[in-house]
Order: C-alpha cells, then structure tokens, then sequence
C-alpha cells in the first residue's frame, strides 16, 4: 500500500567561513509532499542573499538510507566546471561533488543539483545534511 504524508524537509544550512556568513546551501523539495514509493526531487540551491562572488562549492550530501533510496543525480545550471562529477553512494546516502564557475556566481539561489529520491517509510521530518562543504569567495585566493 502507498502511504501519503506530508513533509517538513529539515533544511540544514552549510555556512561558510566567508564574510558575514553569507554563502550556504538550502535543500528544496520540488513536489508538495512525499509519498512512499514515488520518486521526487531535491533541489540544491546556493544560499546566497549577500551576493558574495562565489566562483567554486564542494560537499558531500546526506540523506538517511534507510529513509530514502538514492536514485540519480543532475547538474544545475550554475556550476560548469566540475573538479569531481556528482556521484550517488546509494548504500552510503551520499552524493558528493565539486565544481565551479570560470565567471563569479553572484545571485542567490542558484541551482547546484538535482537529486532524484525516493521514500521508503513513512516519516515525521526528513532530514538532510551536508559535510566537507567548501564555498569560494572569486576573490583569486580561494578564500572559503
């Protein structure tokens, strides 16, 4: 039987160590709620509402395993250059990455990946971490 429930994605912000804190990473679910089984998508988005030039983000994602499976993940548009293609540790829950922009990213919200799941049990809050995130200032020091 599919169960329907809704959702309270806990939203984990990464900060860096840049200026006043300015640059993270926002998890933002693209459907209106989970239902076990059902594939959707989480969005990965720059947080970036001081519009510091950022020009390079690395991290590794978490998603509980034995809440989600990992099925696949897709670059956004904001990042080009890629020192590491995102890769699914389906086992693990991870997707990892790190890429880059020859041009300095400077809106917010930028899209970073798409990442393609689906629940496996029912929950009351989805969580969602990330760890090794590194945001860049385009400063030409590589200043996180």
């Amino acid at each position: 039987m599919i169960r329907a429930f809704s959702y309270c994605l806990l939203v984990i912000f990464v900060l860096a160590a840049s200026p006043a804190d300015a640059a993270g990473l926002l998890f933002e679910l693209n459907a209106p709620g989970l239902v076990v089984g059902i594939p959707v998508g989480v969005r990965v988005l720059l947080q970036n509402p001081e519009a510091v030039p950022v020009n390079a983000v690395e991290s590794s994602i978490r998603f509980d395993p034995v809440e989600f499976e990992l099925l696949s993940v897709s670059k956004g548009s904001t990042l080009t250059l890629w020192a590491q293609e995102p890769t699914v540790n389906a086992a693990a829950g991870t997707v990892t990455f790190a890429g880059g922009s020859p041009q300095p990213i400077l809106g917010n919200r930028g899209e970073l990946l798409l990442i393609r799941v689906v629940p496996k049990k029912t929950v009351k809050t989805a969580r969602v971490s990330s760890s090794a995130t590194q945001i860049l200032i385009a400063d030409g020091k590589g200043t996180n």
